[in-house]
Formats: C-alpha cells, structure tokens, sequence
C-alpha cells in the first residue's frame, strides 16, 4: 500500500527484520504496534486514513500467531469511533484485544 519516500529510506537501511518470512534476528523482542488503517476499509472504516487493499482479518491473525511468542507489547491507533459504520472497527479493534489477552 502507500509508503511514504521517507519511510520507504528508513525500511531500506533496516536490514534485521524481514517482513516477507518473519525472520527475526536473535532472541529479541517485539514492541507491536497495530495501526488499524493496516486493514481494509471495508471491515476497519472507523479511522483517519482510509486506504483501499488493506489485510483481511484472517491474514492479520495468521501473522499475529507467528509472532506472538516474541511480542511483550502491543498496542493499537487510530481507530476513530466518529467515523465508524455500525461499531465495525470497534468490533474488529476489541477482537485484537481480546485475542492478545489469551
């Protein structure tokens, strides 16, 4: 989706982590932050940014179970209750929650 010419410099010179495996060097840890706009705006449209081509929830949640033994935090933006259609985002963003509490 879009990347910004100053992120895409900043994910060029990060060589530790690979997003296409999930290779992750070492034993290290993972600070996650989950900005909800990184899912489609057909089932997240409660935010600022809506960009079509966004994650499905099951792609979203496969990834999450591969990382999840190394993820010490989370946390989880931009969900604007203004702008959601029927409470979907906020249905989606307390289901992220909740599975992370397991």
């Amino acid at each position: 989706r879009k990347v910004e010419p100053e992120e895409r410099k900043f994910l060029k010179k990060r060589k530790e982590v690979s997003i296409n495996n999930l290779d992750f060097p070492g034993d290290c840890e993972i600070y996650l932050s989950i900005d909800i706009d990184v899912f489609d705006p057909s089932i997240a449209p409660g935010t600022g940014y809506l960009e079509p081509g966004g994650m499905n929830k099951e792609k979203f949640f496969q990834l999450i179970e591969k990382i999840k033994y190394r993820v010490r935090v989370i946390d989880l933006v931009e969900v604007n209750p203004e702008k959601d259609l029927n409470g979907k985002t906020i249905k989606l963003a307390r289901e992220i929650i909740k599975r992370q509490e397991k």
